[in-house]
């Protein structure tokens, strides 16, 4: 007879967190929506004023007009790269955005003087805003998707909060005489419960901006997700030998589950704000920096082999967004790589006013019809049975990088595993 209300928990605990991980991945699809029409506005905003300082120059404008001009450029065509890895999703959208790359890139090529460039400018400008208008018509389309999963996550919440405390209640009067303590703690954390609940769908029906929304699934939702272990531990517990091989294997995937949810909502909240604080500029030693990162990540000795080729730079930059990026490609070349001899290298080199830095491994490396994917959002080449992760490391890598004028890729390593490369400004 206990059985079956364990049970029950089981299912209503299972839709609630497939519910939460539908409201997280619809919500970063509206950002990520958000993100494609804002390059979208920056390529037509930086091309026109390329036009208008290649204009000023060819009419005896000052190498002033002549640096704007390459300043737009490079701009520009940083977006566009950009715009084609956002919609690596849809191949047709994502066959539009290298057709207007190509557009952009016979525009800068004709001569100045040439009578059909001011043609050419319109319809560059006339697709871009073509693109962003689909690109709206699709946010609608995802903003609604993203409202009927909020509400059926709140109506989840509620029921499996009532069925949690009816539980607690029927499980206090079957080990009231040696249990007394243990209930009233459980009674507590159903009201807790409630109570978390009820802010949450204050805040969701009152605020649908996203760094709410992660504030909101980082501290309101791994509240709950933490009630959902420590019942199904009590739930073993209070069941003792009754306990069937089959109700012990579901209550431990189903902690496994609620841990792999906390570590997918602290994915999101990283990548909610990758990039969006401004850290203080100071020296930074890239070569000390990677020593720092083996040693926060307890690289396995013996196991894998992390070492830097050459000489690495020493920067006037931002130390913490640097350190994420080293963090995340290296964590993810020790996991990947089990072979017998594995080595990561972390080397540099000079690209004009910036630096080049790249993570090479001798592991499986990265197929090259996956290599624009990787960088979406939970992207995985594995999976979870094989390697651990929530798939968004790479996407707040990219964030970080492009935020900064930079690009990110990969390719293949010299040894023939992968190499992921990105550039990192450093104008001195």
């Amino acid at each position: 007879m206990a059985f079956g209300p364990a049970v029950l928990m089981l299912v209503v605990a299972g839709v609630t967190v497939a519910n939460i991980r539908e409201v997280a991945l619809d919500q970063l699809w509206v950002t990520h929506t958000h993100e494609v029409i804002e390059t979208l506005l920056i390529v037509q905003r930086e091309t026109a004023r390329a036009e208008a300082s290649q204009r000023a120059y060819g009419l005896g404008g000052s190498a002033v007009q002549g640096a704007r001009y390459g300043a737009a450029v490079g701009q520009t065509m940083t977006s566009l790269d950009h715009l084609v890895s956002l919609t690596a999703d849809s191949p047709e959208r994502q066959e539009r955005g290298r057709d207007l790359t190509r557009r952009v890139r016979d525009l800068f090529e004709e001569p100045a003087t040439d009578p059909a460039r001011e043609a050419d400018l319109d319809g560059v400008v006339a697709q871009a805003q073509s693109m962003a208008d689909v690109e709206r018509t699709l946010l609608s389309e995802r903003r609604l998707t993203l409202d009927r999963e909020r509400l059926r996550t709140l109506v989840v919440l509620a029921a499996g909060s009532l069925i949690a405390f009816v539980f607690g209640i029927a499980v206090n009067a079957s080990i009231r005489a040696n249990l007394a303590e243990r209930t009233r703690k459980g009674v507590e954390l159903q009201l807790m419960l409630l109570e978390r609940n009820r802010a949450l769908a204050e805040l969701e029906t009152s605020n649908g901006d996203l760094d709410q929304f992660a504030y909101v699934a980082s501290h309101d939702l791994k509240a709950p997700l933490r009630g959902i272990a420590n019942l199904s531990a009590w739930v073993e517990e209070d069941l003792g030998a009754a306990m069937t091989d089959g109700a012990r294997d579901h209550l431990k995937r189903l902690r496994g589950r609620v841990h792999r949810m906390e570590a997918l909502i602290d994915g999101i909240l990283a990548y909610s704000r990758a990039g969006k604080a401004t850290q203080p500029i100071e020296t930074v030693a890239v070569g000390s920096l990677v020593r720092e990162v083996v040693e926060i990540l307890a690289v396995p000795e013996g196991r894998v082999a992390v070492r830097t080729t050459g000489s690495l730079p020493t920067l006037r930059t931002e130390r913490v967004p640097l350190q994420q990026i080293l963090m995340n490609l290296i964590s993810n070349a020790v996991k990947h790589n089990a072979r017998e001899g594995a080595e990561v290298q972390v080397e540099a080199r000079r690209a004009e006013d910036a630096w080049e830095l790249s993570v090479l491994d001798n592991g499986p490396g990265v197929p090259v019809e996956y290599r624009e994917r990787i960088f979406g959002i939970f992207q995985r080449l594995d999976s979870r049975d094989k390697v651990e992760g929530a798939g968004i490391g790479l996407s707040i890598v990219q964030k970080l990088v492009t935020r900064r004028g930079g690009r990110v890729w990969v390719e293949e390593s010299p040894s023939g595993g992968a190499a992921f490369r990105f550039t990192w400004p450093d104008p001195q």
